[in-house]
């Protein structure tokens, strides 16, 4: 969930009704874009740990099927085992779209939001061609990490 975007309180709460379906009681979750803390136990007692975790891009495909197994299990309608299945098979899965459709959808987008706000063709132009360039940026910057991280500011 963390990995695909999924925000912090929905993230905690999320973990909260597993940890529940799981049986385990006293336990809270605190998300951060870097880091998951959790703590075990009644607050007299408590453990914290705390998770290292890389920040994720958003991919909402990815995070809506993640998050109805999470869910599905949360509710007992799928077994925890089976559930972890699921979500390595979702992880696992290629992208949906190749990657000239994915570049065209940047480049579209772009010149359809210069629309939006008012501009002449030859914004939408120089639009479509800034969609295309970020497009193409972060298609470099799956498969180079440290381009990835400098994307948004490349962007």
């Amino acid at each position: 969930l963390h990995a695909y975007g999924e925000s912090a309180p929905r993230l905690e709460e999320l973990l909260a009704a597993l940890a529940g379906r799981l049986g385990l009681h006293d336990v809270e979750f605190f998300a951060q874009p870097t880091g998951l803390m959790v703590a075990f136990g009644p607050l007299e007692r408590q453990r914290t740990h705390l998770l290292r975790v890389s920040p994720g891009s958003v991919d909402l495909g990815k995070l809506t099927r993640v998050e109805a197994i999470a869910r599905e299990v949360a509710e007992g309608r799928v077994s925890p085992a089976d559930g972890a299945a699921r979500i390595e098979a979702v992880a696992g899965a290629p992208p949906p779209y190749g990657v000239p459709l994915t570049l065209l959808a940047y480049a579209t987008v772009s010149g359809a939001s210069a629309q939006v706000l008012g501009g002449r063709p030859r914004d939408l132009l120089c639009a479509a061609a800034l969609g295309l360039t970020v497009g193409l940026l972060d298609w470099l910057g799956a498969r180079r990490p440290r381009l990835g991280r400098a994307m948004e500011l490349l962007a």
